[in-house]
């Protein structure tokens, strides 16, 4: 066993340090890791905030430009192979990137931690290239991408768990096209001794195991953490005085990166929202819409379109002025709309289904309805619209996030795997 250090030096590796669900959760694990005193480091391609500690590899116009040719380049390919053009972000090759193996951010860190590394960030060369450091490397995965063909979520394929081929994405399919192609490239990566993997939902870590690459792998599971001094309960009269919101009515909260991304669900709570609006709540509800819309949706009640929110302290607001945040999702690696919602105390409906099962739990902070049954879905709505006691629900919340995906306790798990790869 190594003689263990007085402090471990780690490197965040991601494409954003802000955009995107996966950039955000490798953002907030940062900030809960320097938070609470340990050395830590974000390299990524595409910055956005200003702390010194987060790194980007665009140095100039000469580095951007490249990083948008590989881009490019990278989208170029897949739309020459994509079936329908709608998909061909649903699909990455890494066909291209930066080999950043020799950056001093990496060269001074004891632990390399990679997080959502697509869109010509980081090629599957350059990944080898890290692992070729010797260095241990935990790769944690928020979507399907390591371990699949190409894709970044499998929907109703599964033939991952055999090697891919035929895939329905691509244009001409057969036995050894490009996600075969692609996928057998991965092999030798993903059995790499110093790679270690996480996900953050128990779920999402058995279901990484069913992968024809990974049926042997230990995957460890470390659930997504957030800033719990901006997430919080605050005045729900004051957050909706804040936002111009009427304190009469109820107000029901669903937000994600793209709403009309079939995977989010909103085609059912569009559904559930139809048969409430057939019984007696009529006017008296309002909706809390945030994320990208393409136009605005006729709904049967008033809503509120925020579009989508930068500043972590106006979606707090936002989660504080609702009474019920309904999270519709049909698959979720982990779901960190549900765990902001709890955060700030506001109950949540999902479905019981994949990651958000192990965030919401039923009838205490929340509703699970019957997988993508929209009838359900809103009684789960109704249920806690009607709630007799609304204190207890959202000290449930509260209470459940803090116990759960709090940063303290986020920390001490990661910090503690940190530990097993360095000195095991």
């Amino acid at each position: 066993m190594k003689e263990e250090k007085n402090e471990i030096k780690i490197c965040l590796v991601s494409t954003s340090d802000r955009t995107g669900g996966a950039a955000i959760a490798a953002n907030r694990l940062w900030y809960a890791l320097k938070e609470h005193g340990a050395s830590a480091k974000m390299l990524v391609q595409n910055k956005s905030l200003t702390n010194e500690e987060i790194i980007s590899t665009s140095k100039n116009s000469f580095h951007k430009i490249k990083h948008f040719v590989q881009f490019a380049s990278e989208r170029l390919k897949v739309s020459t192979i994509i079936r329908d053009q709608k998909d061909r972000f649903a699909f990455s090759l890494a066909c291209t990137g930066n080999n950043i193996h020799q950056h001093p951010a990496i060269k001074e860190c004891d632990i390399i931690h990679l997080h959502w590394i697509n869109f010509g960030f980081l090629s599957l060369k350059a990944i080898e290239n890290l692992l070729n450091t010797g260095k241990p490397v935990l790769w944690t995965f928020h979507d399907m991408w390591p371990f699949t063909g190409g894709c970044h979520y499998n929907g109703d394929c599964f033939k991952f768990m055999e090697g891919c081929g035929n895939c329905p994405l691509l244009k001409n399919q057969h036995q050894k096209d490009y996600s075969f192609k692609h996928i057998n490239r991965k092999h030798s990566l993903l059995s790499s001794s110093n790679l270690y993997i996480s996900t953050p939902s128990k779920w999402f870590s058995s279901f990484v195991q069913t992968s024809a690459l990974l049926k042997s792998k230990t995957i460890y599971t470390i659930p997504n953490t957030l800033n719990d001094s901006i997430f919080k309960v605050y005045d729900k009269l004051k957050s909706r005085n804040s936002l111009s919101l009427s304190n009469n009515c109820k107000y029901i909260a669903f937000g994600a990166p793209n709403i009309h991304d079939r995977r989010k669900g909103f085609d059912l709570l569009e559904k559930a929202l139809e048969k409430i609006s057939q019984n007696k709540y009529n006017q008296d509800i309002n909706l809390l819409i945030f994320g990208k819309v393409k136009k605005k949706i006729k709904f049967p009640f008033k809503a509120h379109y925020f579009e989508y929110i930068s500043d972590e302290r106006t979606l707090a607001t936002i989660y504080n002025a609702a009474d019920v945040t309904v999270v519709p999702s049909r698959q979720e690696t982990f779901g960190q709309t549900a765990s902001e919602s709890l955060a700030c105390g506001t109950p949540v409906v999902a479905f019981n289904s994949s990651g958000l099962t192990e965030i919401v739990d039923h009838k205490q902070n929340g509703y699970l309805a019957e997988p993508f049954n929209a009838e359900d879905l809103k009684d789960g709505i109704e249920w806690l619209l009607e709630h007799p006691n609304t204190v207890k629900l959202t000290q449930n919340a509260r209470e459940a996030f803090q116990r759960k995906f709090g940063s303290q306790t986020i920390y001490s798990l990661q910090m503690e795997l940190y530990k097993a790869m360095l000195y095991s």
